[in-house]
């Protein structure tokens, strides 16, 4: 497997139908625990746990990196949207104002982040119209929606450390929060 994340868009299944708030939850595995069988299970990871790999002190910070030792270790895949990126670098940004990191190792941790091969995703503009129907129901930013909806799509649990994207989720989609990973 190529180490270089990748970008690739995912087509829609579902033409035109905005996900409504109504329950989702079906029986799935990842509930929060590491595969130990032949096949890794798979997830969907947002920005606020990525970057609770770097970011030291963070509540929950021991379980995000249970998440990403798993996956080195080829227990489980992740799949995040392409601008987790963005997201990730401006938490690094933001930290580096507050003085909780130093700017070199901001860069050396995206660096880093970059070879792990995480498999990167792109939404369309339909897909987004999508999304924002997503956000508009739970009351999110269509950034978290769209975590929600690429998870839904590829039939995934999310995993978030956003305690309120968990909340608002939760009941509709499938949604691990990081204290409950396993």
């Amino acid at each position: 497997m190529n180490k270089e994340s990748k970008t690739r868009p995912i087509n829609s299944t579902r033409s035109g139908h905005v996900p409504s708030p109504s329950p989702r939850k079906s029986s799935f595995l990842g509930s929060g625990k590491a595969g130990n069988g032949d096949r890794p299970l798979s997830y969907v990871v947002d920005a606020s746990v990525v970057a609770k790999w770097i970011l030291v002190k963070e509540e929950h910070q021991e379980i995000a990196i249970k998440i990403k030792k798993d996956y080195v270790a080829k227990r489980v895949e992740l799949s995040s949207l392409d601008f987790v990126v963005e997201e990730v670098a401006n938490a690094l940004w933001k930290a580096c104002k507050l003085e909780r990191i130093s700017r070199d190792d901001a860069v050396d941790a995206l660096k880093v982040l970059g070879t792990m091969g995480i498999n990167l995703l792109k939404l369309d503009w339909p897909q987004v119209a999508e999304v924002m129907g997503i956000a508009f129901d739970l009351g999110t930013t269509v950034y978290d929606a769209s975590y929600v909806y690429i998870s839904d799509e590829l039939g995934l649990p999310l995993i978030t450390a956003d305690r309120r994207l968990y909340d608002a989720a939760r009941n509709s989609f499938k949604v691990v929060y990081v204290g409950d990973y396993q």
